[in-house]
C-alpha cells in the first residue's frame, strides 16, 4: 500500500520548488585572527558547521557553543561520555535530543557514541526551535556534533571498578578505530562489560520475618491452620501451648523430648546467600559507522550495530508446607503436622536478549531545501527463564505413603524437578523516514522556512510465556506519518544584534492501523536580541499511541519479590508480575512551555537560562505506583492478599490513569573560562577545517589548542510545582508532592544538578553534584495515617584525569595515556527513611536503595 504520509510530503515538496532556486549561502571567515582587515567571504561548497551567523536553516543559530579545548577540559574518552555530562542541561525528555553531525541529522546516538572526543572541533546546542525547523518533534532540543575535518585516532580503553564495601566489583573495555577526512568518516567499536554479583549477604540485609516460619532445617507447625497446639502430649510435658517446634540439628529419627528445648522457638535461615541485589551480567556489542562523499553533493550513511547482553539473578529459595500425617512411622507426634521448610537450591532467573540494528541515511541539497532520507531495520530477541519452586509433588507423595522421613536428609533425586517459566519474545520494525527543510517564501523580516517529514513505520512483535504461567501475544501495526513545521519571521533587522521575532506551526497526522488517526498540533512564539537573549513560547496538543513493547512485551513473574506495603506498614514477598499490557489507552497531552535564555555579558561565556513547563495528560500510561489505600482503591485488581490481608501478589504491568497534571520550573547557569591561553594564529589559507566563525557580536570563535587553565561549570535546579494524577473518576486525585504514592521513594519537590571543573594543560577535575529534598509518603490507612519521610540525600562525585603524554612529554612509552581516578558516591551517602516512630522499614535499608555506596574506578585511555 502506498504511504499516503510519504505522497502528502512528496506534493508539498514539489509544490515548494517553485520558486527560483537559492544559491548557496556564504560564511565569513578570517585569514588572520589578529586582523580583521583581511576578512573576506569565502564560498563554501557545503555548509558543514554551525557559527552564529551560518545555519542549516535560516533563523536557527546556535545558543552554545563548547569548543575543541572546552570539550579536552572534561576529560571524557568518547562523544557518548560527552553526551552524558552535558546533554541532561540541554534535554530532559524521555527521547532525548536530537543528534546531528556536521549539521546533518545522524542515524540515531549510535552514530556518535563510540566518537573519540578528540574527533570533535566543537558541540552546539542549537537554539529550541530548531528540531520543528529540522522536521522533529517541537518539544526536543538538537545538539550538533561538529567533527574536524582530518583525522585518525585508534583507541582502547579500560576501566576497573569497585565498591569501597567490598563485593562490588565491574570492569568495561572499548576498542575503536576512526578515520576522517572531509565529510567522509570511517569508525568501528568493539564494547564488552562484566559486572559481578552482589548477594545480600555481603551487605547484611535484614529480611521480615514470615507468618510461616521457613528454615532450611525446618520448623513443625500445626496443621491444616498454622498457630494452633501442635500436640497435646507435648503440652503437657512442656506445661504451656507449643505453636512452634524447631527441628533438632543432628538426628534423623528424633523423639518427642527431642523437641523440648526447641518448644516455640523457631529455627532461622538467613535467605541472604540465596538473594542477589545486582545480577551476575555481562555484554558486549559491535557498532559500526560509515560515511562517504557521492557525486553531486550527496552525503551517504551507514550504521549497523549489534548487542548481546546476559544476566543471571538469584531469588531466593523454595518455600513449601510439607504435611506430615500421624500415621507416618517417623513422626513423634500424636496429630498432623506442617512442617515449613526451604527446599532445593538458589532460584535463578537468567536472561539473555539480542538486538541488531542497520541504518542508512542520504542527505543532500536540492535548490533551497536540505532533503534528508533515512531507513532503518531494527530486530530483537530475547529469553528469560525463571524457576519458579521446586516440584513438590513426589516429596509430599512420600510422606503421604510413610516411606520419607522429613527429618533425615532428603532425597536429591526428589528436589531436581523445578518448575519454571520460559518467556521468549521477538520484534522488528523497519522505518523509511523522508524530510525536506528549507526556505518556502520570502516575509519583510525574512525568509520563511518549511520543513515536513513522512514516514513509514512497521512493527511486529510477537512474545509467549509457558510454564506455570502461560501467556501469548502478537502485534502488527503500521504506523504512517505526515508532518509539516512553519517558521514565520515577523520582526527583525538587518543587523545582527537587532530585535527579532518569530512564529510557528507544526502539525502532524499520524494513521495507527487498529487505531485509527491520531492528531498533533503545535505553535510557538520566538523572541531574539542577537545571541544575547533569547524567549520561547510554545503549546503542542498530542495523541500518543503505546509503544509496542509496553503492549505485548511477555510476562515475567518474580516468586519473593521485596516490598513495600504502605497499607499494612510492612515489608514482604510477593509474587511480582512484569509484561506488557495491550488494555492500554491513547494518551491524550498538552504541553506548555515557557522558557528563555539570556546571556548578560559579550566578553564572557556565561548564560542563564529558565523554563517554565506545563503538561496535563489523559489516559497516561504509568508505572504501577507502590501500593498504597488510594492506589487499591483505583486497581483493586492489580493487589492480591491472603486471608489474614498479607500482601502476596502484585501485578505490576503498566496502567493508564485518568488525569495527570504537572508543573515544573527548570533554570540554572553555565560558565565557561580560559586563562593564561596563547594566542592561535589561523594558518593563511583558509580551509573549512580552519575557518573562524564571526560571532553576532564581532568577536571571533577560535579553535583553541587546549593550553593554559580551563573553567567550566553549571548548575540546573527543578521545581515542581505540581504533580497530581487521577487513577479513576470519582477517586480523589494524589498529590505525589505532598504524600502520594508515587515510584515508591517520593518525588522531590526541588532538585539540583552542578557541575564545575577545571583543567591545565591535560590534566583536570570534574565534580559532579545531584541534591534532591526531603520527600513524605502517607502510608497506613484514611484513620490511622502514618507518613513515611524520606530525607535529603546529596550525592557527590569526583573523577581526575592526566594525559600523561602531556605531563611527561619526554616519555615516548606515555604519549597517547591517559589516566583517569574516579569516585562516585564521594561521601557515601545514603537515603535514610523513617516512619513517625523513627523506625527504617526493612524494605528501605540503606543497601537496598542502594547497593553499591561509594564506587572507586580507575581507567587506562591509550590512543595509537
Amino acid at each position: 500500500m502506498i504511504c499516503r504520509a510519504f505522497a502528502v510530503c512528496g506534493l508539498l515538496l514539489v509544490l515548494a520548488q517553485v520558486p527560483a532556486l537559492a544559491a548557496e549561502p556564504a560564511i565569513a571567515v578570517t585569514t588572520d585572527a589578529g586582523s580583521s582587515e583581511d576578512e573576506q567571504l569565502v564560498e563554501l561548497e557545503e555548509v558543514i558547521v554551525y557559527g552564529n551567523d551560518g545555519n542549516l536553516v535560516e533563523g536557527i543559530s546556535a545558543e552554545s557553543e563548547l569548543d575543541a579545548a572546552g570539550i579536552a577540559a572534561y576529560g571524557a574518552n568518547t562523544v557518548g561520555d560527552l553526551l552524558a555530562m552535558v546533554a541532561p542541561d540541554v534535554d530532559n525528555t524521555q527521547e532525548g535530543p536530537v543528534i546531528l553531525i556536521n549539521g546533518r541529522p545522524a542515524n540515531g546516538i549510535n552514530s556518535v557514541n563510540d566518537l573519540p572526543s578528540e574527533s570533535v572541533q566543537s558541540v552546539q546546542v542549537l537554539t529550541p526551535q530548531a528540531a520543528s525547523a529540522l522536521g522533529y518533534a517541537p518539544t526536543r532540543r538538537v545538539i550538533n556534533v561538529v567533527l574536524r575535518q582530518s583525522f585518525r585516532q585508534d583507541l582502547a580503553n579500560v576501566t576497573v571498578r569497585g565498591a569501597t564495601a567490598g563485593r562490588g566489583l565491574s570492569s568495561n573495555a572499548n576498542l575503536s578505530s576512526l578515520q576522517l577526512s572531509g565529510n567522509s568518516y570511517r569508525n568501528f567499536a568493539l564494547r564488552a562489560w562484566k559486572t559481578e554479583p552482589r548477594l545480600e549477604a555481603h551487605r547484611d540485609i535484614q529480611n521480615q520475618p514470615s507468618s510461616v516460619p521457613y528454615d532450611l532445617v525446618g520448623n513443625v507447625l500445626s496443621y491444616p491452620v498454622a498457630g494452633g497446639d501442635i500436640d497435646p502430649a507435648l503440652t503437657a510435658i512442656t506445661g504451656f501451648p507449643v505453636t512452634v517446634l524447631g527441628v533438632p540439628v543432628g538426628t534423623g529419627d528424633p523423639a518427642l523430648d527431642d523437641f523440648v528445648p526447641l518448644a516455640n522457638i523457631a529455627n532461622t535461615s538467613s535467605m541472604g546467600r540465596y538473594r542477589t541485589m545486582i545480577a551476575d551480567q555481562y555484554s558486549y556489542a559491535l557498532n559500526g559507522n560509515w560515511q562517504m562523499q557521492l557525486p553531486r553533493r550527496i552525503a551517504l550513511s551507514l550504521n549497523g550495530s549489534v548487542d548481546r547482553s546476559h544476566s543471571e539473578s538469584l531469588s531466593g529459595a523454595t518455600t513449601t508446607l510439607l504435611h506430615l500425617p500421624a500415621s507416618s512411622p517417623f513422626t513423634p507426634f500424636s496429630q498432623d503436622v506442617g512442617i515449613a521448610r526451604y527446599l532445593g537450591a538458589p532460584l535463578q532467573q537468567s536472561s539473555k536478549p539480542l538486538t541488531a540494528n542497520l541504518s542508512s541515511s542520504l542527505n543532500t541539497q536540492l535548490g533551497r531545501y536540505r532533503v534528508f532520507l533515512s531507513t532503518s531495520v531494527n530486530w530483537r530477541r530475547s529469553s528469560t527463564i525463571s524457576e519458579r519452586r521446586v516440584d513438590t509433588a513426589a516429596l509430599q507423595a512420600a510422606l503421604d505413603d510413610g516411606t520419607l522421613n522429613p527429618f533425615a536428609p532428603l532425597p536429591a533425586e526428589m528436589l531436581d524437578e523445578v518448575l519454571v517459566d520460559r518467556s521468549r519474545s521477538r520484534g522488528f520494525n523497519g522505518t523509511v523516514n523522508l524530510q525536506a527543510s528549507g526556505t518556502a517564501f520570502k516575509l519583510p523580516a525574512g525568509n520563511a522556512t518549511l520543513s515536513m517529514r513522512g514516514e513509514l513505520r512497521r512493527n511486529r512483535q510477537r512474545s509467549r510465556t509457558e510454564g506455570t504461567t502461560n501467556f501469548s501475544s502478537r502485534l502488527n501495526r503500521q504506523d504512517e506519518l505526515a508532518f509539516a513545521s512553519m517558521q514565520l519571521p515577523l520582526l527583525g533587522g538587518a543587523t545582527p544584534m537587532a530585535f527579532g521575532m518569530g512564529a510557528e506551526l507544526s502539525g502532524s497526522a499520524r494513521d495507527v492501523s487498529s487505531i485509527g488517526t491520531l492528531f498533533d498540533h503545535g505553535f510557538g512564539l520566538n523572541l531574539r536580541k542577537g545571541n544575547r537573549l533569547t524567549m520561547r513560547i510554545g503549546m503542542n496538543q498530542e495523541r500518543v499511541a503505546p509503544q509496542p513493547e509496553a503492549l505485548t512485551n511477555p510476562v515475567v513473574t518474580i516468586d519473593d519479590f521485596r516490598t513495600y506495603d504502605f497499607i499494612r506498614q510492612e515489608t514482604v514477598l510477593v509474587r511480582y508480575i512484569t509484561g506488557g499490557n495491550p488494555d492500554l489507552d491513547i494518551e491524550r497531552r498538552r504541553t506548555v512551555r515557557i522558557g528563555g535564555t539570556v546571556r548578560p555579558f559579550v566578553a564572557m561565556d556565561l548564560n542563564f537560562n529558565a523554563e517554565y513547563q506545563r503538561t496535563i495528560g489523559r489516559d497516561a500510561v504509568s508505572q504501577l505506583p507502590a501500593v498504597s489505600e488510594d492506589v487499591q482503591a483505583a486497581f483493586p485488581d492489580r493487589y492480591r492478599r491472603d486471608a489474614e490481608g498479607r500482601l502476596v501478589e502484585v501485578d505490576a504491568r503498566l496502567v493508564s490513569f485518568a488525569r495527570s497534571h504537572t508543573e515544573s520550573l527548570r533554570w540554572g547557569g553555565n560558565f565557561r573560562r580560559s586563562f593564561g591561553v596563547p594566542q592561535q594564529q589561523t594558518p593563511q589559507s583558509a580551509t573549512a577545517a580552519t575557518v573562524t566563525f564571526i560571532s553576532s557580536d564581532g568577536s571571533g570563535v577560535d579553535e583553541l589548542s587546549g593550553a593554559g587553565w580551563r573553567l567550566n561549570a553549571n548548575f540546573t535546579h527543578t521545581w515542581q510545582l505540581e504533580n497530581t494524577r487521577l487513577a479513576r473518576a470519582g477517586l480523589p486525585a494524589q498529590d505525589l508532592l505532598a504524600g502520594g504514592a508515587g515510584t515508591g521513594s517520593g518525588i522531590s519537590r526541588h532538585t539540583v544538578q552542578g557541575r564545575a571543573g577545571l583543567a591545565y594543560n591535560g590534566t583536570g577535575a570534574q565534580l559532579t553534584t545531584n541534591w534532591k529534598s526531603r520527600t513524605r509518603i502517607t502510608a497506613g490507612t484514611t484513620a490511622d495515617p502514618n507518613d513515611l519521610v524520606f530525607s535529603p540525600l546529596l550525592r557527590l562525585d569526583l573523577s581526575a584525569f592526566a594525559n600523561l603524554g602531556t605531563v611527561f612529554p619526554g616519555a615516548p612509552l606515555v604519549a597517547g595515556l591517559r589516566v583517569t581516578l574516579a569516585v562516585e558516591n564521594l561521601l557515601d551517602a545514603k537515603q535514610r527513611v523513617r516512619d513517625e516512630d523513627g523506625i527504617t522499614p526493612l524494605r528501605y535499608q540503606p543497601y537496598l536503595i542502594n547497593a553499591l555506596g561509594r564506587t572507586v574506578s580507575l581507567s587506562l585511555r591509550k590512543t595509537f
